[in-house]
This record gives structure tokens, sequence and C-alpha cells, in this order.
């Protein structure tokens, strides 16, 4: 995860095992974080590559969590992932989706 942060970026919470739903399509990421600066989401693809989504917090609005009974989503609106629109990070610990509300509300005006 390293790789993908700026300086003077730290990792507020990981989430593994999760879904990613953006423009109609869903992904299986794997791993989801939460930095202090936006959210990373890195793919698997096919002979050990990655793709790897950035979505900066100035770039969402509408955030929602959505409890459920074994696990908790994060909808939100987003501008530029990988089109404006719905995106949605579910299937992940409400411990986690919670965390990463927080870092959302906290930064996304900042």
């Amino acid at each position: 995860m390293k790789e993908y942060l700026e300086e003077g970026e730290e990792v507020l919470v990981e989430a593994r095992q999760s879904r990613f739903k953006a423009g109609g399509r869903l992904f299986f990421p794997e791993v989801v974080a939460a930095t202090n600066k936006k959210l990373i989401i890195v793919h698997p693809l096919p002979f050990g590559r990655r793709d790897v989504q950035v979505i900066y917090y100035k770039n969402i609005s509408g955030v929602r969590l959505r409890k459920g009974f074994l696990s908790c989503a994060i909808e939100f609106e987003v501008q530029g992932v990988p089109q404006n629109g719905f995106a949605e990070v579910s299937a992940i610990r409400c411990s986690d989706a919670e965390k990463i509300l927080e870092a959302i509300q906290k930064h996304e005006s900042g």
C-alpha cells in the first residue's frame, strides 16, 4: 500500500474482501484503504498486476452508511470514478465502514 501514498499521507483503515461498485460495474478489490487524503481501491488483475483507483475526498459527496446483518456498506456520489455518479464500498466489517465514513466526512471539505 505504501507505493500509493503521497508524502505525509497515512493509512487510517484498510478493508479487505470487499466489493466496490461504480458506474454500474462491480469489482472485488484486494483492498480498500482510507487515508487522510483519499480512498485507494486496489483491484487484482491476472499475472500479479493491479488496477488502482484513487478517489480524493473533495470529489465525494452524499455519503451514507448502510448497516446490514453481517456487514456494512458505504454509499456515496463521486466525480470521476470511472465517471460521475454513484459508488459503493460494501461487504466490509461495520467497524471498518464507520472508520472509512469518518475519514471521508472529516476530510472531504479539506
